[in-house]
């Protein structure tokens, strides 16, 4: 499969016109398989102290079920932040909204995304799995639940 052509052309450059064929790189080496393990190695890092909302630890299957680990490789910010908020807002008290409305304040829903990223930069999980691991951490120890 031809992915993209190299454009370059320095007169150093010996590369000129050449093809390149990222999946082919890709099968070759275990390139998914650092990805997936890097992402567990941040998930269980942040979860080791994290109590689910039921109670006891978040299990390892659990944790690292390929959906999961999916959802955390490919969820980009704006993403898992609508997606939070979205599953939050059946839980915002209207009087709240209305108070949060009438002198700009903020709601729960609000602070409890802003306090779980912060908890995510703690440990410094990078930016790129935050918003997974943030999906994660609403749903196992906030007791969060998505549609």
């Amino acid at each position: 499969m031809r992915v993209f052509e190299r454009e370059c052309h320095d007169e150093e450059d010996d590369f000129e016109g050449e093809e390149y064929d990222l999946d082919e790189d890709i099968l070759n080496s275990n390139f998914v398989d650092d990805i997936i393990a890097v992402t567990q190695q941040y998930v269980e890092s942040f979860f080791q102290d994290k109590p689910m909302h039921c109670g006891g630890k978040v299990p390892k299957h659990m944790l690292f079920s390929p959906k999961r680990i999916s959802k955390v490789i490919n969820t980009s910010m704006s993403d898992g932040i609508g997606q939070a908020y979205d599953a939050l807002e059946p839980t915002i008290d209207p009087e709240e909204l209305k108070k949060a409305e009438q002198f700009g304040n903020v709601t729960e829903d609000i602070k409890l995304v802003r306090r779980i990223l912060d908890m995510l930069a703690q440990p410094k999980v990078p930016k790129c799995f935050a918003a997974g691991i943030m999906l994660m951490y609403l749903e196992f120890c906030e007791g969060v639940s998505f549609h």
